[in-house]
């Protein structure tokens, strides 16, 4: 079973990711990606937001089962 990742911090609130990350998409600060459940959409307010969850993101894609704090 896998274990959702919860992210708590970019003014979004809970972002539950379920590894691995299938598709990432990125235009400016919307960020699209698809895990194990289902598709997600996330705006954030500015680029370093938006590159500190994509480095996040990327990193999921790469481990099969991970639990981030």
């Amino acid at each position: 079973m896998r274990t959702p990742i919860n992210k708590n911090s970019l003014n979004q609130g809970e972002i539950k990711t379920f590894p691995p990350v299938k598709n990432i998409s990125v235009n400016k600060y919307h960020v699209a990606f698809t895990d194990t459940k289902s598709k997600k959409q996330i705006q954030f307010e500015n680029s370093q937001q938006t590159k500190s969850f994509i480095k996040r993101l990327l990193s999921l894609s790469e481990h099969k089962e991970t639990v981030a704090n």
